[in-house]
């Protein structure tokens, strides 16, 4: 039955979205297998995608050649934002014609680990190629309280969302999950209008909950980079110009996810104490590079491409702490006993016979790289770096690239 369902044969745009998807997903036990399972899911998705009208690029039923629903609804409207504002369209029961997806929120909540992760990525492939419309719906009816699921169980932070998934991960899901969700975030949070509601949703403060995360930081800043170049084109789109710290306070509550990778990004560099010891904490062995390496090589990225984010770095005195940092990091790397001379360092960081025992070094090393990057950039924006950081890169360059 499914692969005839998978051939498109007996599925058409008129069938009711709910009913396919209690009948492929909605009723499935424990009593089936795990295999069997996972394809009702998969053959689920490629049905609301070729045949429901769920695919941003098919417009038309494989089997009556009649226009989906919800492409009529995306023609109506014309627009993305307009589209998910929610407001009236000529067919506005297509507004709710997603509202059946909460039933992958249910699939999720198993013990079979196999197909929690297939359910999570089934249904980024929707977010992935799926309309604005069931994007929305989307986001609302499992993105989000998957989301909310992960920062309950991975911090402290606790969020009174009635519909947050009551489902507890393994370790070994858990950073799969998170990697999984936020990348299908990234491409529904594209919207200006998707993201309003994802900031107004906490969306953001539990982001930055993930950057605390080992296990999840990376992903979680990767979708705060993309969050801070969607404000990035926005303010493009609208011809905005930011001057320094002159900016309203409407201004500046208007880009929240710029605000909060700054607040990431110089969390630190007011504490008189922390700039005082910043060498000797980068050269113990104790002191974890990782979340300042990871913070940093999204600032390399932000510096070069994204120019929201340039006017508020500048402003912030950004450069001449990637400066301090640079002559830091380097001070530390070279003060480490590396086990041979001074000159052998880059060897010594890279010998694949004792790689576990230098991943500090090799963090640090790392770390210099994306300073290093960033200061040149800033030499070309005339920010305001000290004159003598021209030698210090000279010479940087000639000890770490020779």
């Amino acid at each position: 039955m499914l692969d005839v369902f998978n051939d498109g044969v007996v599925t058409c745009c008129c069938l009711p979205v709910g009913l396919l998807v209690v009948t492929l997903i909605g009723t499935y036990t424990s009593s089936l297998s795990s295999q069997l399972r996972r394809k009702s899911v998969s053959v689920l998705v490629s049905v609301l995608l070729n045949d429901c009208g769920g695919s941003a690029a098919v417009d038309c039923c494989t089997v009556c050649d009649d226009v989906p629903k919800s492409s009529a609804v995306r023609s109506a409207t014309n627009s993305t934002d307009s589209a998910l504002s929610g407001c009236e369209t000529s067919d506005s029961s297509s507004v709710f014609r997603w509202k059946c997806l909460s039933q992958f929120a249910e699939r999720v909540s198993t013990s079979d680990c196999a197909v929690t992760v297939h359910v999570i990525s089934q249904a980024a492939r929707l977010a992935s190629t799926g309309s604005e419309l069931l994007k929305q719906e989307l986001c609302s009816e499992f993105f989000m309280p998957l989301l909310v699921a992960v920062v309950d169980q991975l911090t402290a932070c606790r969020y009174s969302d009635a519909n947050a998934l009551a489902v507890v991960f393994s370790v070994d899901v858990v950073p799969l999950a998170v990697k999984t969700c936020l990348s299908a975030l990234s491409s529904i949070l594209a919207s200006s209008t998707m993201l309003h509601r994802f900031v107004s949703a906490g969306g953001i403060e539990m982001i930055c909950k993930l950057t605390d995360v080992d296990a999840t930081r990376r992903s979680a800043l990767s979708l705060l980079e993309v969050l801070v170049n969607v404000e990035n084109a926005r303010t493009e789109r609208s011809h905005l110009v930011l001057v320094g710290n002159n900016e309203s306070a409407d201004d500046r509550a208007s880009f929240p996810a710029l605000d909060a990778f700054v607040q990431l990004l110089f969390v630190n560099c007011n504490d008189i104490q922390w700039n005082k010891n910043l060498q000797e904490n980068l050269q113990s062995l104790d002191f974890s590079v990782g979340r300042m390496l990871d913070v940093w090589n999204v600032a390399c990225r932000l510096v070069i491409c994204n120019g929201l984010f340039q006017q508020h770095f500048v402003a912030l005195s950004g450069p001449q702490l990637a400066y301090k940092l640079l002559v830091s990091a380097s001070d530390a790397l070279l003060a480490l006993d590396c086990g041979l001379s001074v000159p052998d360092v880059r060897v010594t960081v890279f010998s694949g016979q004792a790689g576990q025992a230098h991943t500090h070094e090799h963090g640090l090393l790392l770390l210099i790289r994306s300073a290093l990057t960033v200061c040149l950039r800033c030499c070309s924006l005339d920010a305001g770096i000290p004159q003598q950081v021209n030698t210090f890169l000279s010479l940087s360059l000639c000890c770490l690239l020779v």
